[in-house]
């Protein structure tokens, strides 16, 4: 007989942010892990010849076995649903970001501090997932910064970005850090159909 699927679930997040992806470490044998700040918070820069590929932050959760890996659903943030009010900067307790509250996607948006839960979904209609996973987005400042840059400024350009379409240079915009907090309610059993080899850790 094998043993209830929560002594064997060992699970992480995949974060991807343009051409870069990183990963939280795995958390063994819990169906609601928590990741640990310092080993699951992230930082991208952002430039602007990039803004207009910037279309969302997606996650996804895999389940670590001894062969590959499982999949177990994901999350995109789009990034007009980055932050609600005026307050931008990872930090700050006045943050909030938007997202739905549930998967009808005919209600409104609702703010929410951060951070925050997102109901985990699949992009293919024939895999079922659950379960939700904590968040936390925000600009920080670039090391060595002569100057405060204005974190409501950047956020408009990146959505303006987004519509106008490629730019030629290379300026460097401003850092997003995401922190992977948690997730919870996890499938009790990943859908085999997504196994592959695991994907190699990029900090």
């Amino acid at each position: 007989m094998l043993p209830p699927r929560s002594f064997r679930l060992c699970s992480f997040v995949v974060v991807s942010v343009l051409d870069k992806s990183c990963q939280t470490p795995v958390c063994k044998r819990n169906l609601n892990p928590v990741y640990e700040p310092k080993d699951a918070t992230f930082d991208f820069p952002i430039y602007t010849s990039q803004m207009h590929n910037l279309g969302t932050l997606e996650f996804v959760v895999w389940d670590k076995d001894m062969i590959g890996k499982d999949f177990l659903g994901e999350y995109a943030l789009p990034v007009n649903q980055w932050f609600q009010g005026t307050a931008f900067a990872f930090n700050d307790p006045n943050n909030q970001v938007r997202h739905f509250i549930t998967e009808d996607k005919s209600r409104d948006f609702t703010p929410s501090p951060q951070p925050v839960f997102v109901d985990l979904v699949s992009s293919h209609p024939t895999t079922t997932v659950r379960g939700t996973m904590r968040i936390k987005v925000g600009f920080v400042y670039p090391p060595n910064s002569t100057g405060l840059p204005d974190f409501g400024k950047i956020y408009n350009a990146l959505m303006n970005a987004v519509l106008a379409g490629p730019v030629a240079d290379r300026d460097h915009v401003g850092i997003v850090r995401l922190e992977i907090c948690s997730a919870k309610d996890l499938p009790g059993w990943p859908n085999s159909e997504f196994l592959c080899p695991p994907t190699p850790h990029r900090r």
